[in-house]
């Protein structure tokens, strides 16, 4: 029962019954755990001294008093038990330390205190091989790692996937984390054994100034992994614009654009999308030279201007000879070079353009009497390609680029736009979103997310205030695990996101398929901030569903 009542009253209770201070038969953990969890000292010195022991291990997880006062970063706790005999190099059932639950939420202060006490648990790894600095660079907490490493943290040390803590700071976007290692030595391009390397974590999870950054600080942009992916095709799949920009302005090679991306292109691309004034037959013969070499119906890809330029510099293409071309399609093709000949330069302004093949498609000669393909049909890959470039172009600031978007469209991952703007935190192209007439507010990804549990995972409170304030968007509606935005933002601890839902009645009581509400998770992950905001928001007499199967009256019962 110890564990289903608040933080305020069970220390009420352990005081009340501190003459039992062994663990009961049924209850996981003894009450110098709980004590020093929510790090009363009073509690735990009594309990010491009716000889409770310091390194007495919780059943469920093996942690000792040490661990759990570390995690909550109660520093004249931790002295005290030390004092008492706690052994820093203890670990858990997870072969955790309590220095890798310091370093995990942030409690420098203790970080400072065990490593003094015993400088060899700072690499010390657990069960899954990951060491305190590991945790410290996947939350981003700065200080933290910047301590660890001055003390002999090793920041190529990887887990047992293979993954060090730059890897883990790429993918959740921590750029100062990630500067202060690269700075430190760590390795930019050691891989994990699926052989990626940090700059694909940053470019699969759209963190452009990190990728930028690794790329500018000797990542290797043509790096391939176990099974030939390069961090250029892995843009071009997911259809991230702005990391291919990047990638090809840092040197990604451009005889590595993925293969798989142009089988999804179907016979022709029948729209005239080149946008360059120099050098327009090259460009041609360079597309068709392109869709040569890769064996396939035509090519399209995105590339960054000055790249481009360079590349065009460089390239030899083939000389442009209407004999190449199928009879079908030779006045088109014709028509376009002419067009292209004659076209003024004007100003490019954009960060990057898309460049297109033009209106031919090679067939056997057998088919050139065939009826010609229509012009209107582009396949759903390029027509999502087109309309990332308007999304991209509305990050710069052409918010109009949105206007005749697709705004419904969705690629392989179910995103619409809507879905973007909510994944990167872009608040002023959600708002122009929302006012068109025929977006769809509950569209759904492959895990059945909708926008707005996109946002809330992503921690991006402005955008949730604004889907959530909307009176056509439900709070409350579930992905495919039946989590709610609100369990997402209690699961990962995001305290903003969480205000902004329930003010716009978000269900604090519902759970999960597993069921586990919001306040289990915000329980699992110790939360107390979230946990306080749950409480205060759940009617006393109301009863939560979920796995602990208990009522705010039996929380609090000792009052």
């Amino acid at each position: 029962m110890l564990d289903k009542i608040t933080p305020e009253n069970r220390l009420l209770l352990i005081t009340w019954l501190k003459e039992e201070i062994y663990m009961p038969k049924k209850e996981s953990r003894a009450p110098i755990h709980i004590a020093a969890q929510d790090g009363n000292l009073e509690v735990v010195k009594s309990l010491i001294y009716k000889n409770a022991d310091v390194n007495e291990t919780d059943k469920k997880g093996g942690n000792t008093p040490l661990h759990f006062t570390a995690t909550g970063g109660n520093l004249e706790v931790v002295k005290f038990l030390i004092k008492k005999g706690a052994k820093v190099s203890m670990v858990n059932q997870k072969c955790d330390t309590p220095l890798h639950h310091a370093a995990e939420f942030g409690c420098l202060e203790v970080v400072e205190y065990l490593v003094k006490h015993d400088a060899e648990v700072v690499n010390q790894a657990n069960k899954n091989g990951i060491t305190p600095v590991f945790f410290a660079a996947y939350n981003g907490h700065l200080n933290v790692v910047e301590y660890l490493v001055k003390h002999n943290a090793n920041v190529n040390m990887a887990s047992n996937v293979g993954i060090t803590p730059l890897y883990i700071a790429a993918r959740r976007g921590h750029l100062d984390v990630i500067k202060y290692l690269v700075e430190h030595g760590t390795n930019v391009n050691m891989a994990r054994n699926d052989g990626t390397t940090s700059i694909f974590a940053a470019v699969q999870n759209g963190h452009l100034g990190v990728l930028e950054y690794l790329a500018r600080h000797n990542a290797n942009v043509n790096w391939a992994d176990n099974i030939g992916v390069t961090p250029f095709y892995l843009a071009e799949y997911i259809s991230n614009l702005g990391a291919g920009a990047i990638l090809l302005m840092n040197g990604a090679d451009f005889n590595q654009m993925s293969v798989d991306f142009y089988q999804g292109v179907i016979n022709n691309i029948a729209r005239k999308i080149i946008e360059y004034d120099e050098y327009p037959q090259k460009q041609l013969a360079l597309a068709m030279s392109s869709h040569k070499r890769l064996g396939k119906e035509s090519s399209i890809f995105v590339i960054e201007e000055d790249t481009m330029k360079r590349i065009i510099r460089i390239a030899e293409p083939p000389k442009i000879t209407l004999d190449n071309v199928p009879l079908k399609h030779r006045d088109s093709v014709q028509k376009m070079i002419k067009q292209l000949g004659q076209k003024k330069k004007k100003k490019q302004t954009d960060e990057f353009t898309i460049l297109g093949s033009a209106d031919y498609i090679v067939t056997s000669p057998s088919a050139s009497c065939s009826k010609p393909e229509n012009p209107d049909f582009i396949d759903n890959k390029v027509k999502v390609l087109i309309r990332n470039e308007k999304f991209n172009s509305a990050i710069r600031g052409d918010l109009d680029a949105l206007d005749d978007a697709d705004v419904n469209l969705v690629d392989d991952n179910g995103f619409t736009l809507l879905h973007l703007a909510a994944q990167y935190g872009y608040l002023k192209i959600a708002e122009r979103l929302l006012e068109k007439k025929d977006i769809e507010y509950y569209a759904t990804d492959k895990n059945g997310d909708t926008p707005l549990h996109v946002a809330a995972r992503n921690n991006h409170a402005g955008i949730v205030a604004l889907l959530a304030g909307n009176r056509l968007i439900n709070t409350n509606t579930v992905n495919k695990d039946g989590e709610t935005p609100l369990l997402i933002a209690a699961k990962k601890g995001y305290l903003e996101v969480a205000k902004h839902l329930i003010k716009n009645n978000a269900n604090i009581k519902r759970p999960d398929t597993k069921g586990n509400t919001p306040l289990d998770h915000a329980r699992i992950t110790k939360n107390s901030e979230i946990i306080q905001l749950l409480l205060e928001n759940i009617d006393p007499k109301t009863t939560i569903t979920s796995t602990a199967a208990i009522t705010i009256s039996h929380m609090t019962m000792a009052r």
